[in-house]
């Protein structure tokens, strides 16, 4: 969790002054983390008016405007200053939601790859601050996967799902090898996959980010990841690090494969799942389990192998022992080496 953060946790428990601490030492101290921020990384951040995120939405409305709603926040589509925007809308006013507020600034500020999204800059006239990232209102992959009949969205075929793949990989290399410290994501969801205008894939959502700590091999806060992509581990003792991150990415693989909207959360519905994908892969009936969008363009015997190797990465790296799965800077290099033998 970032400085700013900590300092509130300390400052503030849960049962403490809540509404003194969001009208007044809030702002404060983040007009400080902003200064600062600004000054670490020589990035300059814009200061919108809550009138002008409100007109830019249109009033946040729903659906016009509406992208995802997380339960903490919503985000929204805007239009700003001759430029298409994202809106970060909190819905709660709770010390949690302005601690999460919190985490997304700090680590957004630390951001800067294609595939991760770019914060622009934020609102400090509201309880809760609105935060305006760059504009990702082209759908999340859980849309393209599960509402694929929308007129607007491509066609997930194995070229473009490979192409995903390889810019998430990317995304979360940078993140786990781009800092002197690994930053980990700990929101690796299909609903935090979201597209810009070209297509291209922005990681979104800091609220669970945190670096591991000097001399730390993880982080251990609690358990707060969504069930259907918590490992094992993490789920038993609460220590996540970077190959609990690996675990995440490895169960988007597996829905960008099967396109099922709901992936088995239980531990009994998780081993079931593996052994059904081993005994496919060892039957060589793999093809089965395919979404049957993949197959649409053909199926010739390099695709074959493909889907056939990505179906064992997968399962590496959603393996039970995190000793057993790859670093993701080696599954980002086996992903691309199959896009690029498809281009």
């Amino acid at each position: 969790m970032g400085a700013c953060c900590l300092k509130i946790s300390q400052q503030y428990g849960e049962k403490g002054e809540r509404k003194k601490f969001l009208k007044k030492d809030g702002a404060s101290q983040l007009k400080e983390l902003i200064a600062s921020s600004k000054r670490k990384h020589n990035r300059s951040i814009q200061i919108f008016s809550a009138k002008e995120l409100k007109t830019a939405t249109n009033n946040y409305s729903y659906p016009l405007s509406f992208i995802r709603n997380d339960g903490y926040y919503k985000l929204y589509k805007g239009y700003l200053k001759d430029r298409s925007i994202s809106v970060m809308k909190f819905t709660k006013n709770v010390l949690e939601a302005y601690q999460q507020c919190c985490n997304n600034i700090v680590y957004a500020f630390h951001m800067n790859h294609m595939n991760v999204i770019n914060l622009i800059g934020c609102c400090l006239q509201t309880r809760i601050p609105i935060l305006v990232f760059e504009a990702v209102g082209y759908g999340t992959l859980a849309d393209r996967i599960h509402y694929r009949r929308q007129p607007f969205f491509d066609r997930l075929l194995w070229t473009k799902r490979l192409n995903i793949a390889v810019e998430i990989a990317n995304a979360m290399s940078y993140l786990h090898d781009g800092f002197p410290r690994p930053v980990i994501s700990r929101s690796i969801t299909l609903q935090n996959i979201l597209f810009d205008e070209q297509g291209l894939v922005k990681l979104f959502d800091f609220t669970l980010a945190a670096f591991i700590p000097e001399d730390e091999a993880y982080v251990n806060d609690g358990v707060r990841a969504t069930m259907r992509y918590i490992a094992p581990e993490y789920a038993m003792t609460g220590d996540f690090n970077e190959k609990c991150d690996v675990y995440n990415f490895g169960v988007i693989l597996l829905q960008l494969l099967i396109g099922q909207e709901k992936m088995e959360s239980s531990d009994y519905e998780r081993i079931i799942l593996r052994e059904g994908l081993e005994k496919c892969l060892g039957n060589n009936k793999f093809i089965e389990i395919v979404d049957p969008i993949i197959l649409e363009d053909g199926l010739c015997l390099t695709k074959k192998q493909q889907l056939k190797d990505f179906i064992a990465l997968a399962l590496k790296c959603t393996s039970e022992s995190p000793e057993d799965r790859p670093p993701i800077n080696d599954v980002a290099q086996q992903i691309r080496k199959m896009y690029q033998s498809c281009i």
